[in-house]
């Protein structure tokens, strides 16, 4: 096991209020912003280092099947605050691309498709 993996597994295995230095940030919380749960995140980073969190916005339940929208919020004050981009569809997958446009392959229309979203940090930042 690597220097780093150890760290991540020692972390984990102490209790949050225990480890000294650790900053907690809630980026998304059950029942508030209109969703009963958020699922399946996923965190980019840009080259600028604006952090891309998405998720999955359930809005009456847990399950996997119902009205869910795909969910946004940037942060470029290193995950301090982090502003809400709405969106109706599914998410799947995220990446950064090496030169530097961000992807994200997400369901959308009630399931029936999966679209691939290729955009820049540029764009993201002027919504």
């Amino acid at each position: 096991m690597t220097r780093k993996a150890l760290l991540l597994v020692l972390a984990w295995a102490l209790p949050l209020s225990a480890a000294d230095g650790l900053e907690l940030v809630d980026v998304f919380t059950a029942g508030t912003e209109g969703y009963h749960t958020y699922r399946i995140p996923a965190l980019a980073v840009t080259r600028s280092g604006t952090l891309l969190a998405f998720c999955e916005g359930r809005k009456t339940s847990r399950e996997d099947l119902g009205d869910n929208d795909l969910m946004l919020k940037r942060s470029t004050d290193g995950g301090r605050t982090w502003p809400v981009y709405p969106g109706s569809s599914a998410y799947t997958a995220i990446e950064v691309l090496k030169d530097g446009r961000i992807v994200v392959l997400f369901e959308r229309d009630g399931y029936k498709k999966l679209t691939l979203a290729r955009f820049t940090p540029e764009w993201i930042e002027s919504k």
